[in-house]
C-alpha cells in the first residue's frame, strides 16, 4: 500500500512537471510574439518571410480582418504578364497559416480592399459594370456586403462614380467611417481624395488641400481616429528616394499640417509604398521594392514600431 501511495505520488510530480514545462514552452513562445513573428523595433525589418516568401511581389497594403484572425495582401503572379492575385493567411493565436490564394472575391477581381469597422462590408476603388450605364465598367469606390461566406455583388458609392477617372487605388476608413482614396483623373496626376460620411451616405468627395496633394500622392491611410494620414508621394522636394513614406497630422484647428518624411531608415532610396497602422497603434507596415521600379524580384513586406508616428508630431500638438 506504501509503495503504491509513493508510485502515484511519484506519477502526480510528473505530471506536474510536465505540464509546467508545457506551460512555460507555450508563454516562452508567445511572449513578445505579434501574429507569430518577433516584433520589429525602431528599424524597419521583413515581415514573415516564410509566408510572404521571395515568390511574392507584394502591391498592396497590409489588410487585417477586423478580428485580426486573417490578413490578406495583393501580390504580382510573375512581372513579366503583371498578372495580380490576392492571397490570404489566417492566425490561430500562435502563428499564421501558409499562404492561400483567395477565391471569393476574386471573382469581381477585387485586390486592394478595406474592412468596414464591423467586418461586415469592404470598400475598394474599382473599375466594375455599372447598372445605370447598361453594364459598362466604370471607375468608382465600391462596396460589398458579407453575406455568410460570401460577398454580394459590389456596388458603386455614387457620388464617386466619374467616368473622367484614368485610375482608382488603394481605399481607407476611418472610425465615423469617412473614407480616403487616391484617384488619377484623365491628365492629371494622382491625388487623394476623401468622402465624408453625412447622415448615412457619401454625398460628394473632395481632393485634400494642396499641402498634402503636392507631388503624386498614393496609398492613404487614415488613422482610425482622424488624428494622422499616411501616404506615398513622389516628385516632392524632400524625396529620399523615387517614393517615399510621408505623414500628415491634424491640428488643433483640424487642419492638415505640413507632410513630413518617415525620414531615411523606413523611406529609402527605392520605391516605398502602402503604408498602414495596426488597428492596436503598435505598429507601421509597409513595401519597400529595394530597386529602382516598382515592384521587383525584391520586393517584400516591412514593419516597424511605431514610435516614429510620435516622435514626428508637431510640438503644437503634441
Amino acid at each position: 500500500m506504501k509503495t503504491k501511495v509513493i508510485f502515484i505520488g511519484i506519477l502526480l510530480s510528473i505530471i506536474f512537471v510536465l505540464n509546467s514545462h508545457a506551460q512555460q514552452d507555450d508563454s516562452t513562445f508567445l511572449k513578445g510574439y505579434y501574429l507569430g513573428q518577433k516584433p520589429p523595433g525602431i528599424h524597419p525589418e521583413r515581415f514573415a518571410k516564410d509566408i510572404i516568401t521571395d515568390n511574392f511581389f507584394p502591391h498592396s497594403k497590409m489588410i487585417f480582418s477586423p478580428r485580426g484572425d486573417r490578413i490578406y495582401w495583393t501580390t504580382f503572379l510573375n512581372l513579366d504578364s503583371r498578372d495580380y492575385a490576392l492571397f490570404y493567411s489566417d492566425f490561430d493565436g500562435k502563428n499564421l497559416s501558409r499562404a492561400k490564394k483567395e477565391t471569393t472575391l476574386a471573382q469581381y477581381g477585387i485586390l486592394h480592399f478595406v474592412f468596414s469597422n464591423d467586418g461586415n462590408k469592404i470598400y475598394f476603388g474599382s473599375r466594375q459594370p455599372y447598372d445605370k450605364m447598361d453594364g459598362k465598367p466604370v471607375r468608382a469606390v465600391w462596396t460589398c456586403d458579407k453575406i455568410e461566406s460570401d460577398w454580394s455583388k459590389p456596388q458603386p458609392i455614387e457620388s464617386t462614380v466619374d467616368t473622367n477617372w484614368a485610375s482608382l487605388g488603394s481605399v481607407s476608413i476611418n472610425r465615423v467611417g469617412d473614407i480616403y482614396f487616391t484617384g488619377r483623373m484623365r491628365g492629371k496626376t494622382a491625388k487623394i481624395h476623401c468622402a465624408k460620411l453625412v447622415d448615412g451616405s457619401y454625398p460628394n468627395y473632395e481632393p485634400l488641400p494642396e499641402i498634402i496633394n503636392t507631388g503624386i500622392t498614393i496609398d492613404p491611410f487614415i488613422d482610425y481616429h482622424d488624428r494622422f494620414l499616411l501616404f506615398a508621394a513622389s516628385r516632392r522636394a524632400d524625396n529620399v528616394g523615387i517614393i517615399d513614406l510621408y505623414i500628415s497630422y491634424k491640428d488643433n484647428s483640424g487642419s492638415w499640417t505640413k507632410p513630413s518624411n518617415l525620414g531615411q531608415g523606413i523611406s529609402t532610396p527605392f520605391c516605398d509604398r502602402f503604408p498602414m497602422v495596426t488597428r492596436d497603434g503598435k505598429y507601421i507596415f509597409f513595401v519597400t521594392s529595394n530597386a529602382n521600379h516598382f515592384p521587383s524580384t525584391h520586393t517584400h513586406f516591412y514593419w516597424v514600431d511605431v514610435k516614429i508616428i510620435e516622435e514626428l508630431k508637431p510640438v503644437s500638438i503634441k
